[in-house]
């Protein structure tokens, strides 16, 4: 695998349940590690049955095959990049096996 094709740096978070000290419940999200990867948009459409439409808050994150990042679920994983908050759909290890894995996400909408 050549390197230079994963010139981007991303970090995953995983989300913690924190309580306070009166037993109040919140969720935290802390930084567990980064990677470096190379990313693509993906043009994928869906149909509403009379129109397609093009989705394009989808990526595809490359990065290097490694255990600890396939160990992660996409419930409580998100990943941030150039400043923006992705969720994990899906984590595939197996395309390539033990050579790339590949992580589809969606950009998660702000409420500025």
């Amino acid at each position: 695998m050549k390197i230079a094709p994963l010139r981007e740096r991303l970090t995953f978070q995983v989300r913690q349940i924190v309580r306070d000290e009166i037993g109040n419940e919140s969720s935290k999200w802390t930084r567990l590690f980064e990677r470096w990867c190379s990313v693509r948009p993906l043009a994928l459409t869906e149909s509403d049955g009379s129109a397609f439409k093009l989705i394009r808050n989808k990526v595809q994150f490359t990065l290097r095959y490694e255990k600890k990042v396939l160990e992660l679920h996409s419930l409580t994983t998100h990943i941030l990049f150039r400043g923006q908050t992705y969720s994990v759909e899906s984590i595939d290890g197996d395309s390539s096996p033990r050579q790339l894995i590949y992580i589809v996400a969606t950009k998660e909408e702000t409420n500025d």
